[in-house]
């Protein structure tokens, strides 16, 4: 699994001192459909360690645990706390983030994945297979994407401190894809962490990433700080996958859920990067010289939508039918 080319999206402070060699997609996800567009306070010149970035979004976190919902805001307010085995380059391939890699073996039925030695947890504890084989375990029970793939895994265990095996029940060649997933993601979590809480929503985030929970404060700011203890992968950055790079000291998302308010507090300098502006304040955001317009083009929009207003797929048997040939790979009954 090769890094593919460089790939990297940078963010900086309308006060002109660079605050953020952003993480690439990682760092602000992609909006649906409709190539929504963001906007950001207009770029200095070179990044330095250091300021706050603060980052208007659509509304607040139901919830820190990834792995219990598919809510854009959480997957997009902890890209940069949790991490998972692998992450989608920019060509959409897997590649190894907290493992090194991974090879098949008995006729693909087995996945091996060596891991990636000192990674640290937010708590401080040491990352240790028994760390990833409580994460996955949770996550094939808890996640709609890790229910799907549950299927067709028979069991996942250690093989020492550093190597996980993942044994098959039947031939599944995406898993790494969906373990690469950045939504509901398959997040690495210390073992006691999910000890403590079981199935129940764990409500502080422990991950690995270059950036650590502080504090959340429901309808007014989830607040991050870099972990300064963080080792980033050695790979070029590419979109989701590759170096991760911290230079920010903070990031706040506040919660914004009115777009012209959005936009008005980028405009007045109160933000500087904000969610989902709407297409029509293209122009306004293009004319005024300290705001950079950001359209997030869709790569992927996983689901198809019948009309069962009119037509043929108003019939049931129909929409059956469509499901049944759609052949997802899956045991989906």
């Amino acid at each position: 699994m090769d890094s593919a080319k460089l790939f990297r999206r940078k963010l900086f402070r309308k006060a002109g001192v660079a605050t953020l060699a952003a993480t690439g997609a990682a760092m602000f996800g992609t909006s649906g459909p409709g190539s929504v567009p963001h906007a950001s306070a207009a770029p200095a010149s070179t990044p330095v360690r250091s300021g706050t970035l603060k980052v208007a979004h659509v509304g607040d976190v139901p919830t820190f645990d990834v792995h219990t919902t598919t809510a854009e805001v959480t997957a997009t307010e902890t890209q940069t706390v949790f991490e998972s085995l692998f992450a989608l380059d920019a060509g959409g391939s897997a590649q190894p983030l907290l493992a090194t890699g991974a090879h098949w073996s008995d006729g693909n039925s087995t996945l091996t994945i060596p891991l990636r030695a000192g990674v640290s947890f937010h708590d401080g504890t040491v990352m240790t297979a028994d760390d990833v084989v409580a994460s996955l375990a949770r996550w094939l029970k808890l996640a709609a994407l890790g229910q799907q793939a549950a299927g067709a895994i028979k069991d996942i265990v250690s093989k020492g401190p550093q190597t996980v095996q993942i044994h098959l029940s039947k031939p599944f060649g995406l898993l790494p894809t969906y373990l690469a997933n950045p939504n509901n993601m398959a997040a690495i979590m210390p073992r006691a962490l999910i000890q403590r809480y079981g199935d129940q929503p764990i409500p502080i985030p422990v991950g690995t990433g270059p950036y650590k929970f502080q504090d959340w404060r429901p309808d007014a700011y989830v607040k991050l700080v870099r972990w300064d203890k963080y080792v980033p992968v050695n790979q070029p950055p590419s979109a989701y996958a590759g170096r991760r790079v911290a230079y920010l000291d903070e990031i706040d998302f506040l919660p914004v859920p009115d777009a012209n308010t959005r936009l008005a507090g980028l405009m007045s300098g109160e933000y500087d990067f904000a969610f989902q502006i709407s297409p029509d304040s293209y122009p306004q955001v293009t004319g005024t010289p300290s705001l950079t317009a950001n359209i997030i083009k869709p790569t992927q929009w996983l689901i198809f939508s019948l009309n069962k207003a009119q037509r043929m797929f108003t019939n049931l048997k129909l929409r059956q039918a469509f499901v049944k040939a759609l052949d997802p790979g899956f045991d989906s009954s």
